[in-house]
């Protein structure tokens, strides 16, 4: 069975209020999204929860400490998908997931970049997430390509 994926990445310059963020929800469901990444959300950590409903659910989210920047990856309750491993910056920035959906793994990351040019933050944030999906994979097969006796770093097995 191939059922479609459509992704949408949406920069939606504020969900503070209410009225927003529901019609943001419902533009999302009559597109039939799967996956949106979102940018410039706005929202605190604390109100995140506004952000999704009873067909989105918001699998990770990054926000810096005042009302400004912020992104989120919201994913269809519907579609079936198997979170592997996600991640976000403290700032705001980018927040990733990797999940395996119709039997293929794939990462999706929301990046908000900054206003100005930075040379350095495409490869700050290249470096961040290739880095966390690197540890992820080593640990499901680091425990087979290091002796039993070696115990005393590896997750799960006693010193």
């Amino acid at each position: 069975m191939n059922i479609p994926l459509n992704v949408m990445s949406w920069n939606v310059r504020g969900l503070n209020s209410p009225i927003k963020r529901t019609k943001c929800l419902e533009f999302l469901k009559r597109k039939n999204i799967s996956i949106a990444l979102i940018q410039e959300t706005h929202l605190k950590m604390s109100d995140i929860h506004r952000f999704q409903n009873r067909c989105y659910k918001c699998v990770v989210h990054s926000s810096a400490s005042n009302k400004s920047k912020g992104v989120a990856i919201l994913v269809d309750r519907k579609l079936g998908v198997t979170i592997d491993k996600c991640g976000k910056d403290s700032e705001g920035r980018f927040s990733y997931v990797a999940v395996t959906v119709h039997h293929l793994k794939i990462c999706f990351a929301s990046i908000y970049c900054p206003n100005i040019p930075d040379p350095n933050f495409f490869n700050a944030i290249s470096l961040k997430l290739f880095a966390k999906l690197l540890v992820k994979r080593l640990e499901l097969s680091v425990s087979k390509l290091i002796h039993f006796d070696q115990s005393g770093f590896l997750k799960g097995r006693l010193a």
